[in-house]
C-alpha cells in the first residue's frame, strides 16, 4: 500500500495497553478464561460504540458484543502481532460480525441507514477535503454499509459509489508483482471493508481457512483501514454483560475435558488395567 498517499495515524504507536492486550490474546488461545476477561474490560466500551454506530440499535449491539467476545475466544489463536496490534486485530473481528449481521438483515429502514451515515461523515470531518472515493471508502468503514445502501443514502448510483471504493482501493494497493497478487490484494481490501457480496464474502472466508497468503494480506488491510477513520465515542456496555458470556463459554470449556483423544487415553488406560488383573489372575 502507498504510505505516501495514505499515511497511517500516529495512534499505531506500541503503547502499554498493545502490550497487555498482546500477552491476554496469546493467553486467550490457550482458553484462559481471565484473558478473556482482561481483554474485554479493556476493549468493551470501545467496541460497543463501534456496534452502535454500525447497527443504528443499542439492544442489536449489545447482543453482538457478547458475540465478538465469543468470537475472540475462538479466533485468538490466529492473532499474529507481527501483522497488526492486538486493538485493530479485536476491532476487525466486531466489525466482521456486525458485517455479517447486516447483511443477514432482510430489512433495514431507509432513514436509519441516513441517520447513521450522517453520522459517520459529521465523525470523519472536513478538514482534510478527501477525494469522492476516499470519502466513501471511509464511509464504509465506519459504518459496514453496502455501496448500494451508501448510494441510496447520499443519492448517487450504485455503480458511482462502487467504482469510487474500488479505485481508493486500489490506490491503496501495494505494489504486486503479478496479476493474481493484485487481485489477491483487491479482494481482502474489500472483505475487510465489507463491501464484498454475501457469496464471494463466504468464499473468501473459505480461502482464509487455507491461505497464509490471504491470511497476511487481510491483516495489511485491517491495519490499513483503521488509520483512515477517527476514534468512536466509548459505550457503557451493561453491567451483566461479562458474566453472560462467561456463561457462553462455559460449556465449552468443559466439553475439553473429555475431548476425543482423552476419551482414547481413557479407554487405552482401563485396557492396560484390565490386561494386568487378567495376567495377575493367571498367576
Amino acid at each position: 500500500m502507498n504510505p505516501a498517499a495514505f499515511p497511517i495515524s500516529a495512534s499505531r504507536a506500541s503503547t502499554v495497553a498493545d502490550e497487555v492486550l498482546d500477552e491476554a490474546l496469546r493467553d486467550c488461545a490457550r482458553h484462559r478464561v481471565p484473558a478473556l476477561r482482561r481483554i474485554h474490560d479493556l476493549t468493551a466500551a470501545g467496541m460497543l460504540g463501534l456496534l452502535v454506530q454500525m447497527l443504528g440499535d443499542r439492544g442489536e449491539a449489545e447482543a453482538l458484543l457478547q458475540q465478538g467476545y465469543i468470537a475472540v475466544w475462538q479466533q485468538a489463536a490466529s492473532f499474529n502481532p507481527g501483522r497488526s496490534r492486538p486493538h485493530t486485530w479485536l476491532r476487525s473481528v466486531f466489525r466482521q460480525q456486525a458485517i455479517d449481521h447486516l447483511r443477514a438483515r432482510q430489512y433495514t429502514p431507509a432513514d436509519e441507514v441516513d441517520a447513521g451515515l450522517r453520522l459517520a461523515d459529521a465523525a470523519l470531518g472536513e478538514q482534510d477535503q478527501p477525494p469522492p472515493g476516499l470519502r466513501l471508502l471511509r464511509l464504509a468503514f465506519l459504518t459496514g454499509r453496502s455501496p448500494h445502501e451508501i448510494a441510496r443514502a447520499l443519492g448517487k448510483s450504485a455503480a458511482e459509489v462502487r467504482t469510487g471504493i474500488r479505485e481508493a482501493l486500489l490506490a491503496m494497493q501495494e505494489p504486486a508483482v503479478n496479476l493474481q497478487g493484485r487481485a489477491l490484494a483487491y479482494v481482502a481490501g474489500a472483505y475487510a471493508l465489507g463491501t464484498l457480496s454475501s457469496r464471494a464474502r463466504r468464499r473468501f472466508e473459505t480461502l482464509l481457512q487455507s491461505d497464509l497468503a490471504a491470511r497476511r494480506c487481510l491483516q495489511q488491510w485491517d491495519e490499513r483501514l483503521a488509520g483512515l477513520a477517527p476514534s468512536l465515542p466509548p459505550v457503557r456496555p451493561p453491567d451483566a454483560a461479562w458474566a453472560q458470556i462467561a456463561a457462553r463459554i462455559a460449556p465449552a470449556r468443559r466439553s475439553t475435558l473429555l475431548s476425543p483423544q482423552r476419551w482414547a487415553l481413557l479407554a487405552a488406560l482401563v485396557l492396560l488395567a484390565l490386561v494386568v488383573v487378567l495376567i495377575r489372575n493367571r498367576r
